[in-house]
């Protein structure tokens, strides 16, 4: 009865360090950002990697409430093994996916800050390097974690 609860643990440290790593990442392109024309493409494209970036972490945000929710519902307690195998399917599946959304978010903010971004000792490339970390965890790899749920939707039949 634990297991769901446990393995959704690593969510909310997912989320925190996605939203440390926004924050800095940021931090250092504002001094970049200021000695562009702000009607340059460059300025543009970096307007638009922040706003898809933070777009990406409420994405995320919102997921993780979603999970939290379910896993609080009195469905995830039912007795029923069936239905519980289909939400605990879709339960992993939606909590991989906002971490999938948190990676995709600091990506694009690292390549925005290019080599610089990559030094060791920046602040966002620790924060990127531990997200990258926690994204390798079990209880959220892409691979075998959203296989359940696609398999589920494809074996059910039509009406």
């Amino acid at each position: 009865p634990y297991l769901p609860f446990l393995s959704s643990a690593i969510l909310s440290p997912v989320i925190g360090t996605t939203r440390g790593g926004i924050e800095t990442a940021c931090d250092a392109l504002r001094g970049k950002y200021a000695r562009l024309d702000p009607t340059s493409f460059e300025a543009g494209s970096l307007e638009l990697a922040v706003a898809e970036s933070e777009a990406e972490l409420r994405g995320a945000e919102l997921l993780m409430a979603t999970c939290l929710e379910h896993l609080e519902s009195d469905e995830m307690r039912s007795t029923d093994k069936l239905g519980f195998a289909k939400r605990w399917a879709h339960l992993r599946r939606d909590k991989t996916y906002a971490v999938k959304l948190c990676n995709s978010a600091m990506d694009r903010l690292m390549q925005c800050l290019g080599t610089f971004g990559l030094n060791a000792r920046t602040l966002p490339q620790l924060y990127w390097r531990d997200l990258n970390a926690m994204s390798t965890h079990m209880d959220v790899r892409w691979d075998t974690m959203l296989r359940p749920s696609g398999q589920l939707t494809l074996a059910r039949k039509s009406d």
